[in-house]
């Protein structure tokens, strides 16, 4: 494969990492993969270079593959948030200008006619979006999905698991029919293309009922581990902090320890917006420059903040975020990942600590637990520091919300992700419900006159 100039000496980068060596190669054979390796391994290059190199070959051999693109691209990238495939879009228009092809990235919450005419206007080889947006754009008529011949799923077992499997699975029955294609390598080395698309779920961690929903829908995608997969890299070193106290006072007093003589950017991590609010609100108190970066955010001042974060040097080297900044979102030169509120699962926790070390580098996660969550902490620190897999990546250490009238208590309100659908409640379900209760009372009032008119009949006869 070609040498692509720009991405050989950028930081640790001056050689391809052990996931990219073992991802690439699969991928050009056009094998539909589930490929697996830790955090900052470098696994948004080792789908993007095999990708864009096949899409490239394909129009040269066959210069009729490109003649549609302005309606119908040949390759898609699905990732689960706007953050995510921004950055993805970023890296791969960085290499569309080698490969000579044309990325577009379709952001949630734009306009549909935004959409439509950017579309039209310049057209598409790959498409970076979420798997609604798409979907919306498919429905509106702005691009036909016939053409398509590469799928990445992007942080597939969030994908799988939480929430977008039904739009997944819709989009995926819009393109062409998805099977193990016969004769894969004779026909590669003819130069032939492929009638069925090559598939591709890509993740730092794929976690058993991840891994059981894809050998069930999609049994000819093979299964790719790297050794780093459900690993904690070597170059992280994790620390467990007990709070017996106020975790607000006691995190503050540490930033102002760590602070001093520092400007290390920081990431603090919060159990949805409510937590995430009340730290930001308090380290602000404190006079330290912090940003926030949260789904309730205006996306005008979630860019400010993140630009403040990001700056060099950086006007605020504290980001206190919620899960949506957990997964594939690459923060430049984190040095510290902290555990306000303990992550719920042992995927989320690799996930957060991935925020730093990455590429090889040294980075630090420091946990504020109580005294309920220390045993399920010991066990991944027992695991990180053996070196260990973590097993039970999907297991959930959340505490369950029973609902009543006042509703889940504080902390398990709608903005904590990890609360199950069927505990939310709806504006759908509370108008079913009101549909009900009319609907009970109106068959009471029935019967009620009914009654009344039967005994003043009875009345009168006699």
């Amino acid at each position: 494969m070609r040498n692509v100039p720009g991405f050989e000496r950028r930081g640790n980068e001056d050689k391809p990492s052990d996931a990219q060596c073992l991802a690439i190669p699969a991928l050009l054979r056009h094998t539909s993969l589930a490929f697996a390796a830790s955090t900052g391994s470098g696994k948004t290059l080792a789908y993007l270079l095999p990708t864009m190199d096949q899409l490239r070959s394909d129009e040269i051999l066959r210069p009729a593959a490109a003649a549609d693109r302005r309606c119908s691209p040949r390759a898609l990238v699905l990732a689960p948030t706007r953050d995510l495939t921004t950055q993805i879009g970023l890296v791969a228009k960085a290499l569309s200008h080698h490969f000579r092809l044309r990325v577009r990235v379709f952001e949630a919450g734009a306009q549909i006619s935004k959409n439509a005419r950017a579309a039209k206007a310049n057209g598409a080889d790959l498409v970076v979006a979420t798997p609604r947006r798409l979907l919306r754009l498919h429905q509106a008529g702005v691009l036909s999905l016939r053409g398509v011949r590469h799928i990445v799923v992007d942080e597939a077992d969030e994908m799988l698991l939480r929430g977008f499997d039904n739009s997944l699975q819709e989009l995926l029955r819009k393109c062409p029919s998805i099977r193990a294609p016969p004769a894969a390598a004779a026909a590669a080395a003819e130069g032939q293309s492929f009638a069925s698309p090559q598939l591709s779920f890509i993740s730092a961690t794929l976690p058993a009922e991840a891994r059981h929903i894809i050998r069930k829908r999609w049994p000819h995608v093979e299964f790719l581990f790297s050794k780093c997969a459900h690993r904690s890299p070597s170059s992280l070193t994790h620390f467990l902090h007990e709070c017996k106290g106020d975790k607000l006072l006691e995190l503050t007093s540490m930033l102002h320890e760590m602070r001093l003589g520092s400007n290390e950017r920081m990431i603090i991590f919060c159990r949805g917006v409510q937590s995430a609010r009340a730290v930001q609100h308090a380290l602000v108190a404190e006079g330290l420059p912090v940003s926030g970066c949260h789904g309730a955010m205006p996306e005008k001042r979630r860019q400010q903040d993140l630009h403040a974060f990001l700056s060099s040097p950086p006007a605020s080297p504290y980001l206190v975020c919620t899960d949506l900044n957990a997964r594939g979102v690459d923060f430049p030169e984190v040095a510290h990942v902290i555990n306000f509120d303990f992550p719920a699962t042992s995927a989320l926790y690799l996930h957060r600590s991935g925020r730093t070390a990455r590429m090889g580098r040294a980075g630090k996660v420091t946990s504020l637990v109580k005294r309920s969550e220390l045993g399920f902490a010991q066990q991944i620190q027992a695991a990180v520091l053996k070196e260990q897999v973590i097993h039970n990546v999907q297991k959930d250490n959340t505490p369950k919300a029973k609902y009543n009238r006042r509703g889940f208590g504080r902390g398990f309100g709608p903005d904590a992700p990890h609360m199950s659908e069927k505990l939310r409640p709806t504006k759908k379900r509370m108008k079913e419900n009101a549909a009900r209760e009319r609907s009970a009372k109106t068959r009471l009032m029935v019967h009620s006159s009914r009654a009344m008119a039967r005994q003043a009949l009875a009345h009168r006869r006699f």
